[in-house]
């Protein structure tokens, strides 16, 4: 058994907080030698002083302000506690699975995110990433933003993600003052692909079997850009900073092929989804929304 009870460690806080036993009373809605008497009682089962008087203030001992701020990250976990058992009861999920597309914009998602921390504090997401995710892959989730699979649409459609053809500026495509290429002349020059896209990109960027490297993540694929290995077409969004810094280049062609990899929102079960995952996928829709809307607006303008 405990020598001490939870309600004895929130009187010490608020205590500690009050800085005196007749403020502490006020907060607590107590009388005074109440929290008089749980505070000397405290402190005599635990075996150490917590407080003293110093005129008419109460101060914390060295091992007051140690042991308070163990007591306070116990008395928000069990409030947290509280909260999920209490969201548990009216239905609300105590944690939602986010699988995603490494190429949806994260700014989009950690925005939706935040919004969704603030209405369901008590609901974790746990984000699953992966490129190029299909539909079909064999994960557990209850939300997923995928691409498109053998042509099937899987969900609401979010948005397209344009991807730009970069490379090093120092690259060989840069210093042959070819001012625009075709679609055929660049396949001269070795071109990263995702290797999960590979079959697709080959179908409309024709390129020589030796010029071609194919990697497992994005981040791989920008690297290799940046270190000036290849030239590729990555997400607008995840190469704009680099691009403004000038270490990396726009590729002109003459006539630009459009090449724009569509994003669904995949919920797995329509019907048995809760509150707080029917939250997270509106958000989601809606942070794509606001976004689709101030791209058009910008180029309005």
């Amino acid at each position: 058994m405990f020598k001490t009870t939870l309600d004895q460690w929130i009187v010490f806080k608020t205590v500690a907080e009050q800085k005196g036993f007749s403020a502490a009373a006020e907060v607590l809605n107590r009388s005074q030698s109440t929290i008089s008497y749980s505070m000397s009682k405290l402190q005599s089962q635990i075996g150490v002083q917590l407080v003293y008087m110093e005129g008419k203030k109460c101060e914390l001992t060295s091992s007051g302000k140690l042991l308070l701020q163990t007591v306070k990250t116990i008395i928000n976990d069990f409030d947290y506690l509280e909260t999920v058992a209490q969201g548990i009861s009216k239905g609300i999920e105590a944690n939602l699975t986010l699988s995603i597309d490494t190429l949806f914009p994260r700014e989009l998602l950690f925005d939706a995110i935040a919004s969704f921390g603030k209405q369901f504090p008590a609901t974790e997401v746990f984000i699953d990433e992966h490129l190029r995710l299909m539909p079909s892959d064999k994960r557990e989730y209850d939300l997923s933003v995928s691409t498109s699979e053998h042509g099937l649409i899987p969900g609401p459609k979010l948005l397209d993600v344009p991807l730009i053809p970069v490379a090093h500026r120092e690259h060989p495509i840069f210093t042959a003052n070819i001012p625009y290429y075709s679609v055929e002349d660049i396949a001269a020059h070795k071109q990263i692909f995702y290797k999960r896209s590979l079959g697709t990109e080959l179908e409309t960027m024709p390129s020589t079997p030796n010029k071609m490297w194919t990697v497992d993540s994005l981040e791989s694929a920008i690297a290799a850009i940046r270190a000036n290995l290849c030239y590729g077409w990555l997400p607008k969004h995840h190469v704009e900073s680099i691009i403004a810094q000038g270490e990396v280049q726009v590729v002109s062609f003459e006539n630009p092929p459009v090449c724009e990899v569509p994003l669904y929102l995949v919920e797995k079960n329509l019907v048995a989804r809760g509150p707080a995952a029917r939250c997270l996928a509106g958000l989601i829709r809606e942070r794509c929304e606001r976004a689709l809307r101030e791209e058009r607006n910008k180029y309005a303008s």
